[in-house]
């Protein structure tokens, strides 16, 4: 006699079909469905259904591809260890290049504000190209923008583009203005860091470091804003987020007797560097007020 099969746990989630056959570098949801874009150190670039769990569509690259990101349903951008920035069109299978960077591509995001596509390479720059121009006489680079060091991480929120690079520094620009930066920042962190991704009120960022720390930072200098950042990991003074440990969603909540939303993050990656947590990606859904924050933090694993 057959016995049907145990339903999945509660939260579990599920493994989709066809996966990459090296470790993943980022993944993104689309706005607008549950398409899923996937770049992987295998060079391939893949689009899911994750509803559907079917591979929609598949790019392969001549090296690893290092980051991707949405621009509709269908078409997307990636970032290559190759140097080259290219613009992928699933519904067509057509890929065209849009530019180069003397040094490998290490993210890329799409800005609907300013239209344009921003890229930061380990070359020590920032790029922003007109997608518009790719197949056309049209040179598609805007602006190239030097950095202090290596670009390891970039987020966007509205018009505001926030660069983090190696040697822990942070620059704020506006994209309408992108001649100098807004701000000139040292991470808080101690250690290198790995991850920025813009609060999606627009009041802020979140930088996670290679040790498993993460900090909540304000761009507004005042001394009341300020006052409101958070550190997180073992042995910070103040209001403390206890470290990132673990290959799953992460919740940071307050407390039942506060009000407020919580945050949610996905932790991408985690690696283990001699015994310490490695966060990989972060993806912030929504952001705590933290001026309902305890003094001593609350984790909900």
């Amino acid at each position: 006699m057959s016995s049907a099969a145990a339903p999945a746990a509660v939260g579990s989630g599920k493994e989709l079909a066809n996966p990459p056959a090296d470790g993943i570098s980022n993944l993104r949801f689309s706005n607008h469905s549950n398409n899923l874009l996937v770049s992987s150190w295998d060079k391939t670039v893949r689009l899911y259904d994750a509803d559907a769990n079917v591979l929609k569509g598949e790019f392969v690259h001549p090296g690893a591809v290092l980051d991707c990101c949405f621009h509709d349903d269908s078409s997307g951008f990636s970032a290559g260890a190759d140097h080259t920035v290219r613009r992928l069109v699933f519904s067509s299978s057509k890929e065209d290049v849009l530019g180069r960077h003397d040094g490998p591509v290490r993210c890329v995001e799409y800005s609907y504000a300013a239209g344009q596509v921003i890229t930061g390479s380990w070359d020590k720059t920032v790029k922003c190209w007109d997608p518009r121009g790719v197949s056309g006489p049209e040179h598609t680079l805007v602006g190239t923008y030097a950095q202090p060091e290596r670009v390891y991480s970039l987020s966007l929120v509205g018009n505001r583009l926030v660069v983090a690079t190696a040697g822990r520094h942070v620059n704020i620009y506006d994209l309408r203005n992108m001649s100098q930066p807004e701000q000139k920042r040292d991470s808080s962190l101690k250690y290198q860091t790995r991850c920025v991704r813009c609060f999606p009120n627009g009041t802020g960022y979140a930088l996670s470091s290679v040790e498993g720390r993460v900090s909540m930072e304000f761009f507004d200098l005042s001394e009341s804003a300020q006052s409101k950042n958070l550190k997180g990991g073992p042995g910070v003074s103040g209001r403390v987020l206890p470290p990132v440990t673990g290959r799953s969603w992460v919740r940071v909540a307050v407390s039942s007797h506060c009000t407020g939303e919580g945050m949610l993050s996905s932790v991408t990656g985690n690696l283990k560097l001699a015994g310490t947590p490695f966060i990989l990606s972060m993806q912030l859904l929504s952001i705590p007020y933290m001026e309902h924050l305890p003094p001593e933090g609350v984790m909900d694993l």
